[in-house]
């Protein structure tokens, strides 16, 4: 957001720094928020002796939307609504931004959904266990 409006420049850092430090920053802080607990809600429930094939199945699974499928879906919103080109890239491209920022916490709202309660996480350890 900062750099599709400019900001950097008014505060006097290049294009070329703000990308690659902000890039850098902001994916780390990604990793850290959507794949540790993510993986450690996997381990609390997947059995024993499956430990290695279910992480493997769910990582893949992270890394095909992280890499692939938000890239596809980013690219069809460009091209069906936004339309930011080559010509015009300074003028649309905050446009852009504002849907990958909103687009952000819509998991969020199914988050109540997707995270198991204290109780179902002990019954399936209990259960695993038991096996």
């Amino acid at each position: 957001m900062v750099q599709a409006l400019r900001w950097n420049v008014a505060i006097g850092l290049s294009d070329t720094l703000t990308y690659l430090f902000g890039s850098q920053v902001a994916e780390s802080f990604e990793h850290v928020l959507i794949f540790f607990p993510t993986k450690i809600i996997t381990a609390l429930m997947i059995p024993r002796g499956t430990e290695a094939t279910l992480m493997a199945l769910s990582f893949t699974i992270m890394q095909i939307n992280q890499f692939t499928i938000r890239n596809m879906l980013g690219l069809t919103i460009n091209y069906l609504f936004v339309g930011v080109t080559n010509d015009n890239t300074a003028e649309r491209y905050y446009i852009l931004t504002v849907i990958r920022l909103f687009g952000s916490f819509i998991p969020l709202l199914f988050l109540w959904k997707m995270l198991p309660s204290n109780e179902e996480i002990k019954a399936l350890q209990t259960k695993n266990t038991l096996k």
